[in-house]
């Protein structure tokens, strides 16, 4: 058995069944289940069962079989570069189950992300095995020389279907969110960001978003301040309307990426029902 231990930092509280996914995203549904229903989870050194509670703040621990606990998505991989297709709940870089540390266990040396995707985005993430290629990577995204492509549900339907959006975000790092304003301010950075609607769904629509600048939580808060939040992001949208459609999981992703050298990558959003590809990991 695999002992397994996170922190719970959730702004509320939480049924269990519903945290351990975003605290363990690297272990097996399947196996969350069974380590609930066998009280193989404890809450501050207590076991806990169905239907417990989980609060902000509180020691996670959760026992489960080594084969349910699943290795990193490798979309390509040579000497110098590992991309990944990233799983929703792990942070790019700092902690234990971060992305970061995931890929040097498999790599088997140290790597460095080139980039980076908030917690709750899933996608292509492409690490560096050495500094200098660190370095190369690095260049080459502050030139712009790098593609990157998000799909993401979008409540309600963006008009017009096409757009090129400007804009300035003002991040707030003591509330660790951003503000989208109109008009430049002191401490604002412009933001660029080009959307377009492919499918509708509803009154939801899939929307394919091509990132200009890359400035924290851009997409996410851009597309709210137009009044179509991503559907499963309590931060920027409406955590009342993500319960009523029962989307727990933030609706992004990064499904593209074209390298410097002319590369393309491409997945699947989780999101999307469509077959998968082998380059595809469950959510």
């Amino acid at each position: 058995m695999k002992r397994l231990e996170r922190l719970f930092a959730g702004e509320t509280p939480g049924r269990i069944e519903h945290a351990l996914p975003r605290l363990f995203p690297e272990v097996s549904a399947q196996a969350l289940r069974r380590a609930i229903k066998a009280r193989d989870v404890k809450l501050e050194g207590r076991r806990a069962g169905p239907g417990a509670m989980v609060y902000p703040g509180q020691h996670v621990q959760v026992y489960v079989d080594d084969a349910s606990v699943e290795d990193v998505c490798v979309v390509f991989e040579d000497a110098q570069y590992l991309l990944v297709n990233k799983r929703q709940g792990i942070e790019t870089q700092g902690a234990e189950n971060s992305a970061e540390a995931m890929c040097a266990r498999h790599a088997g040396v140290p790597v460095f992300a080139c980039h980076r995707l908030d917690a709750q985005t899933g996608g292509l993430l492409l690490m560096a095995k050495s500094p200098e290629a660190l370095a190369r990577a690095q260049a080459a995204f502050a030139a712009h020389a790098v593609e990157k492509t998000y799909l993401c549900r979008v409540c309600g339907i963006p008009a017009p279907r096409q757009a090129d959006l400007t804009a300035w975000l003002y991040k707030d790092a003591a509330r660790a969110r951003v503000r989208i304003l109109d008009a430049p301010a002191p401490g604002a950075l412009s933001i660029r960001t080009r959307y377009r609607v492919r499918a509708e769904e509803g009154d939801t629509a899939l929307v394919e978003v091509a990132l200009v600048t890359g400035r924290t939580h851009q997409i996410r808060a851009h597309l709210a301040h137009i009044g179509h939040p991503i559907l499963g992001d309590d931060k920027y949208g409406d955590r009342a309307l993500n319960r009523r459609y029962g989307v727990r999981r933030q609706q992004l992703w990064a499904v593209g990426l074209t390298l410097w050298d002319g590369r393309r990558y491409a997945v699947e959003a989780p999101f999307v029902q469509k077959p998968r590809k082998e380059t595809d990991c469950p959510p």
